[in-house]
């Protein structure tokens, strides 16, 4: 591995942190009841985690954050099963991950 290398791991590795950081942060913010709109963008949260679009989930974590009277109100079937439990397991499992040099698009499946 260059010196280029090293040194991109090293950022992209900083950016990791800080995007598990604050994912970490909004999931207990959030609760044990979280609205709609809090586990939607946790979700995407973790899932851009996953691919290594490290500032894109910065950014919804701080999405998540956004209180309830300046967002809309999400009523969908699909983010009642992400319960805070489904969450945080699924930041566990992208936790034990390595950092990835720049990301991956495409489909992710949990399978746990």
């Amino acid at each position: 591995m260059s010196i280029d290398d090293v040194d991109h791991l090293d950022a992209r590795a900083a950016e990791n942190a800080e995007a598990v950081a604050a994912i970490e942060a909004a999931l207990a913010s959030a609760g044990n009841n979280p609205d709609g709109w809090q586990r939607l963008h946790l979700a995407q949260a973790i899932s851009w985690l996953w691919r290594g679009a490290y500032q894109a989930a910065l950014a919804n974590a701080e999405l998540s954050l956004t209180p309830a009277a300046e967002h809309v109100p999400v009523n969908d079937p699909v983010t009642d099963s992400f319960t805070p439990e489904a969450l945080r397991r699924a930041l566990d499992a992208v936790k034990a991950e390595p950092v990835r040099l720049f990301p991956v698009l495409g489909p992710i499946v949990f399978t746990g």
